[in-house]
């Protein structure tokens, strides 16, 4: 079991979950964006990975299945975040490749967290990367930034606010790694529900050596997923593809809206 307290908050989320997994097995993944009403099941089947050259990566995180889904929420926002190539953003070469925004406070330090980490491999980059995104970004709510309670935005414009919440800092350290060479089939933004919180959340997962490593901005700290046991994953995107996320156990049901799941929130 993923959490042993708050069994309302906890019945809620799982209740999201198993909401949208329904859905997405009878093909009608397209659906979510409207309130529905689960109805109590178990799930027993194996999460969809996309393989890479070193293995087999588990989209399964933090002990959730992961199951593929046309369309979500906040997938237009992913797309809409990545639909540029934004590796270039960390170099001496941002301008010419015609990305804005690169002389910024925040530019310069991203640029030199990707000089400084350039030496590294493995855990010791993604710990350095975690670190110095999160010393080079201060905190806001899309709501203090935008007066929206959830934006995605692109890493220009995120360079030109020099503020940014949970989800840009994991877009962030996504390019920053890709910039880095990790490729992007082992990188995975996660949108959850932190239970202790009480509040939605976003963090980047990067997988290495069999083991998902979780980048977030509430810790300079990287630890594997399976160490987390109050985050508990909603949905995903990794390799351009969307994933929605539920547990083996069974659950029950309540009416929900994913289209108002906005990491950064509370619940």
């Amino acid at each position: 079991m993923l959490v042993r307290s708050n069994n309302k908050y906890r019945s809620t989320i799982i209740a999201i979950v198993a909401t949208l997994m329904s859905l997405a097995i009878a093909g009608l993944a397209a659906a979510v964006e409207q309130p529905v009403v689960a109805t109590s099941m178990k799930f027993e089947i194996g999460p969809i990975v996309p393989r890479t050259n070193s293995g087999v990566v588990s989209l399964g995180v933090f002990q959730s299945v992961a199951i593929s889904a046309a369309k979500l929420p906040a997938a237009s926002k992913w797309q809409d975040a990545t639909r540029k190539d934004y590796r270039a953003f960390f170099t001496a070469n941002c301008a010419s490749a015609g990305i804005a925004q690169c002389d910024t406070p925040f530019a310069r330090k991203a640029q030199a967290a990707r000089r400084n980490a350039g030496a590294l491999s493995g855990l010791p980059l993604l710990r350095a990367v975690n670190r110095s995104i999160n010393a080079a970004l201060p905190y806001q709510s899309d709501a203090e930034i935008w007066g929206q309670a959830d934006r995605w935005v692109t890493m220009s414009e995120l360079s030109a606010k020099g503020v940014g919440d949970c989800e840009d800092y994991a877009i962030a350290k996504y390019w920053l790694l890709r910039s880095l060479g990790f490729p992007s089939e082992s990188l995975q933004i996660v949108v959850l529900a932190d239970t202790r919180r009480q509040a939605f959340h976003a963090v980047l997962v990067a997988h290495y050596n069999d083991t998902a490593y979780v980048l977030d901005n509430l810790s300079n700290a990287v630890r594997s997923d399976a160490s987390i046991r109050n985050y508990m994953p909603i949905m995903s995107f990794a390799d351009g593809k969307s994933y929605i996320h539920g547990f083996t156990n069974p659950t029950s049901a309540v009416a929900v809206n994913l289209s108002t799941v906005a990491p950064g929130q509370g619940f």
